[in-house]
């Protein structure tokens, strides 16, 4: 097999770590969030998409379900600038799967203008 196509032993030790653990990853529903948690799914954990766009978020849900046939990608809209939707978030999580294991902070909110008041 060409080494291009070969895991590495480390590669197998990390896909074994994170099988079956929860991961949670904020502003999943594209770009960056959403191979993350792409990634996370492929290695057999079962990922919440937390993300303010519920259109997107269904989405992404569903195609990295079927992508990575990994039945336990799930979708929770969130506005990470929300107190109570984290914490609405964090509860339906720990409801659905009883546990968190690892936490991506990857949303963000874009505001343009001068960051010097000019």
């Amino acid at each position: 097999m060409p080494k291009l196509f070969q895991r590495s032993l480390t590669t197998h030790l990390f896909s074994a770590l994170l099988k079956g653990q929860v991961a949670v990853v904020t502003g999943g529903a594209g770009g960056i969030g959403k191979y993350i948690a792409q990634r996370f799914a492929q290695e057999g954990c079962n990922v919440v998409i937390a993300d303010i766009n519920a259109s997107e978020g269904q989405k992404a849900a569903r195609e990295l379900s079927k992508m990575t046939k990994n039945a336990s990608v799930k979708f929770i809209k969130t506005d990470c600038g929300v107190e109570s939707d984290i914490k609405g978030c964090m509860d339906k999580t720990y409801k659905e799967f009883g546990k968190i294991n690892v936490l991506v902070n990857n949303a963000a909110r874009f505001i343009f203008g001068s960051v010097y008041g000019g």
